[in-house]
């Protein structure tokens, strides 16, 4: 896949996601995990789609946050 494509099929995880958050999630924030399990990385995600995460961020299309209170370094991520 290219960087377009990984961006691409990330975003549609992410909308998906917020399609099917509960009603009661204002502002849903989903971990890698959940991103990965959409898109059916059942290992997690490798490097490429980290990286792909995190350029949509700089780009804008994302959000990051560390969730409050969490002591672990696993950011959040939201759609804008």
């Amino acid at each position: 896949m290219t960087d377009t494509q990984l961006k691409i099929a990330i975003l549609a995880a992410f909308q998906q996601l917020h399609k099917t958050a509960s009603a009661e999630n204002a502002e849903p924030w989903f971990a890698r995990w959940e991103v990965a399990r959409q898109i059916g990385a059942l290992n997690g995600l490798n490097p490429a789609r980290v990286n792909a995460i995190k350029q949509l961020v700089r780009d804008g299309r994302l959000l990051e946050r560390q969730k409050p209170g969490d002591g672990r370094s696993f950011p959040q991520y939201q759609l804008v």
